[in-house]
């Protein structure tokens, strides 16, 4: 928790920000759903917001899964950030130190969402997904059920 008034103006800063990215009926699901599916909706508010935390779970993360390879480390990350850097200069200029803490929220994140077991050696997982949940996002666009590291059978088969 944020002690500082500055400090909780940037955490309700950032979560309006997220929250701005999730329609109507995402919204309502948010307010009136259990907890697994609240983190779920979260999660999906995050990779909306945050194209780079997008990328890195569809092409990083759900490629990993679809091969049995469900460990995910620091050199992942890494690969997938020089990747990016050769992309998107603002990536390239942000320095080591920056590069860490983005990491340690990214993988923090994954972890809290349930898309990894723990955030220290990270094992994947799919996580559950409420069919409520599946059925708001797949009447808007399926392709974001991809970030719950399903397959394109599992989405299918889903909707």
């Amino acid at each position: 928790p944020q002690k500082t008034l500055t400090g909780q103006k940037r955490v309700f800063a950032e979560i309006r920000f997220r929250l701005e990215h999730l329609n109507e009926e995402e919204m309502d699901l948010l307010a009136n759903s259990e907890l697994l599916t609240q983190r779920l909706i979260i999660h999906l508010a995050a990779c909306r917001a945050y194209q780079f935390l997008h990328i890195f779970i569809v092409q990083v993360l759900r490629e990993k899964m679809q091969v049995y390879d469900f460990s995910l480390n620091i050199f992942d990350f890494q690969r997938f950030w020089d990747e990016e850097a050769t992309l998107h200069p603002e990536v390239e200029r942000l320095g080591d130190v920056s590069q860490q803490q983005i990491r340690r929220a990214v993988f923090r994140f994954l972890a809290e969402t349930g898309l990894t077991d723990s955030n220290k050696e990270p094992k994947l997982q799919t996580p559950w997904v409420s069919h409520e949940l599946v059925r708001v996002i797949g009447r808007n666009n399926p392709e974001w059920l991809k970030i719950f590291l399903l397959s394109d059978q599992q989405i299918s088969d889903l909707i």
